[in-house]
């Protein structure tokens, strides 16, 4: 009897800190995920506007 009864009590505690621990690990990997993204794209942006820089500077020679 007294073994169900921790059991009812661990039951709740474990499946918070279960759910808890996944939300922990899913902030993680979205973290990772959005900040590679945010990466990405912020060296697409660097990427873009360095090719403007360097067309328009060739652009200024050439012309």
């Amino acid at each position: 009897m007294t073994e169900m009864h921790w059991g009812t009590h661990l039951a709740p505690m474990t499946g918070a800190h279960l759910a808890l621990m996944m939300g922990m690990h899913l902030a993680e990997n979205l973290a990772k995920l959005t900040g590679a993204h945010l990466a990405l794209m912020m060296g697409m942006h660097l990427a873009e506007n360095l090719a403007k820089l360097t067309g328009r500077q060739m652009a200024e020679h050439s012309g």
